[in-house]
């Protein structure tokens, strides 16, 4: 094996290593917030719309994020938008969402899906998992082992 080979590991390894951190940081987050949260029934009141262009392409693509509204249990109105955004939308403007949220601060609220809340932290975890895995594979095909001697 040559020298980008360890390089390589290196990198993939201290990277990986990195946004596993993150990754766990936003595990726990997240399970702090569910073991607080209070849950109640919000109402999509309207479909936000963003927009991007692929680079050197002319065409757009829109997703959807929705805006929900929902009432504490303090009879405190609050409106807060969805993290993830879908296209097609997930939902469409009127129907009944149940939520979770911060009774600290209302405003932070998720719906209450595990995509909304385990989804993205699946695919960071994950795919950090493999970059590390994978550099570690080559830290190690880069030493060769003693049993080969």
């Amino acid at each position: 094996m040559n020298k980008s080979t360890f390089i390589y590991g290196l990198l993939l390894s201290f990277w990986g290593s990195v946004f596993s951190i993150f990754s766990i940081k936003g595990v726990m987050d997240a399970y702090s917030f569910l073991t607080t949260a209070i849950p109640a029934q919000g109402t999509v009141i309207q479909l936000l719309k963003s927009s991007s262009t692929k680079p050197k392409q002319s065409i757009k693509y829109y997703n959807y994020r929705l805006l929900v509204e929902f009432t504490t249990k303090q009879r405190k109105p609050t409106k807060f938008g969805s993290n993830a955004s879908n296209n097609p939308p997930a939902y469409t403007k009127g129907p009944q969402v149940e939520i979770l949220y911060d009774p600290e601060n209302p405003q932070s609220a998720i719906i209450n899906s595990w995509g909304e809340i385990w989804g993205g932290l699946t695919i960071a975890t994950g795919v950090s998992s493999v970059c590390v895995l994978c550099g570690l594979w080559l830290l190690f095909a880069y030493f060769p082992s003693k049993s080969n001697n």
